[in-house]
């Protein structure tokens, strides 16, 4: 049994380079060339996801259907940011990258959520001045939402 687990071993490490470059070509083609704002949205994706599970725990509200409309959502993040790549690709506009302001955009939100998670796990982690600017950014949002409810009325 070992001998023919060890005779697999060769074919395994073809299939996996195989199937390793065609999820590379994919992500390639979806997204362009891999950018440091690219890395960084991943990193605050995840690092959001694990705070929002950790703040879940601790208050006793964590639900696996919950997470995966988390998960289900940075899935439509990574979409959008896949079409702005396609815009770039379709518009051939050389001087701004609509993938790169979209994912920028993502991540200010994913650091907005990361700060609130943190707030609900402790609420002494996030500094006193960066509360208020929180809170003042939340009045002027719902602010703003009130607005264009009357207008569309």
């Amino acid at each position: 049994m070992k001998e023919w687990i060890l005779s697999l071993i060769p074919h395994c490490e073809k299939t996996l380079t195989i199937i390793g470059a065609a999820i590379g070509a994919a992500l390639s083609y979806l997204f362009g060339e891999w950018s440091d704002a690219l890395q960084w949205l991943l990193i605050f994706m995840i690092a959001d996801y694990a705070t929002g599970t950790a703040a879940a725990l601790k208050l006793g509200e964590w639900a696996s259907d919950v997470g995966l409309k988390g998960i289900g959502r940075k899935a439509i993040v990574m979409v959008i940011v896949a079409v702005g790549h396609g815009l770039d690709v379709s518009l051939s506009i050389h001087l701004v990258s609509v993938r790169d302001i979209i994912v920028c955009a993502f991540i200010v939100n994913e650091a907005g959520s990361i700060l609130e998670n943190l707030g609900r796990i402790d609420p002494h982690a996030i500094p006193e001045p960066v509360r208020k600017m929180i809170a003042s950014l939340k009045k002027r949002a719902e602010k703003d939402l009130e607005k264009l409810e009357e207008v569309t009325k």
